[in-house]
């Protein structure tokens, strides 16, 4: 073999060699992806984010926080239907990552991390608002007690000095009470 022949071999096998490395690094990479990905979609349907969302069925809310809750939770059921369908195109890139299909793997790939993108900012939207619409529940709970004691307090003060205020109170009771 002439060295001519020699370098066009070593150059050959080096090339192969080079393309066979980055083949199984392309294939690594995929299956580590699938796998953080598949790990994000499975906290999107945390269990903590599940019980806000029954917590917050299962509360008195009106107004403002009702509407609120209406339209994110409109988003977080959209949100458990995108997982399952992110699961199972995450579940399709792994398949095809197994066969080998990397370009098709890759382009199916570049397609779901944007769309898990946009699922994470969802997630973290909805969580925020489920944080403040339990917050502002809690809140409105501690100032309703507070106005029922301050009630409480008046009727009793009123009850107590009702002989100071003589037919009056009686006038009152029957306009109010209807006795």
């Amino acid at each position: 073999m002439s060295v001519g022949q020699t370098v066009v071999l070593s150059i050959s096998i080096l090339l192969i060699l080079t393309v066979i490395i980055q083949i199984l690094m392309n294939f690594i990479r995929n299956k580590r992806v699938v796998k953080h990905i598949e790990q994000v979609i499975n906290d999107f349907q945390s269990a903590e984010l599940a019980e806000k969302y029954q917590h917050l069925k299962e509360i008195t809310l009106s107004g403002s926080s009702l509407i609120t809750f209406n339209n994110w939770e409109k988003v977080y059921l959209d949100l458990e239907s995108r997982s399952v369908e992110l699961l199972e195109k995450n579940h399709k890139v792994s398949q095809t990552t197994n066969h080998f299909r990397l370009l098709t793997a890759n382009s199916l790939l570049i397609d779901l991390k944007q769309a898990v993108f946009e699922a994470e900012q969802d997630v973290e939207d909805v969580e925020l608002v489920f944080n403040q619409l339990i917050n502002a529940n809690s809140e409105s709970e501690k100032e309703i007690e507070q106005i029922y004691d301050k009630y409480a307090e008046m009727r009793k003060d009123i009850l107590s000095k009702s002989y100071n205020y003589g037919q009056t109170i009686n006038f009152f009771r029957r306009l109010f009470i209807g006795s």
